[in-house]
């Protein structure tokens, strides 16, 4: 980011929707508390979202004692951001803070934000 802080992410390769169990939690608060540099987002990218990850996200957000935002994105979601950002960009740049949130980045919010922070 801008203010030097760090996006990290991990790929959670499922055949079924993901549900964010407590081990990955435990394993993402490591990896953010274990940071030299703040962790301004962990994004966890997905096939599937399932019911309970936002929950589960705004605890890891609390429990990182760091505020870091923690996101979750579609696989397919993230294909979309990748192909479509130019249409939002008016600078011809794409901004990280597109996924700077807690919570759950479907089409909808993708498409707010990149709206707001690329124009």
């Amino acid at each position: 980011f801008k203010n030097g802080d760090l996006l990290l992410w991990d790929n959670k390769g499922k055949e079924s929707e993901y549900t964010f169990p407590q081990s990955h939690l435990k394993q993402f608060k490591r990896y953010i508390r274990e940071s030299v540099v703040r962790v301004g987002v962990f994004v966890v990218i997905v096939p599937e979202i399932g019911d309970g990850c936002k929950t589960q996200a705004a605890k890891l957000k609390y429990e990182s004692t760091t505020d870091t935002d923690v996101a979750l994105i579609s696989a397919t979601d993230l294909k979309y951001v990748a192909e479509n950002w130019r249409k939002f960009s008016s600078k011809g740049e794409f901004d990280i803070e597109v996924f700077n949130i807690t919570g759950i980045l479907d089409r909808q919010l993708l498409d707010e934000r990149m709206k707001i922070i690329l124009r």
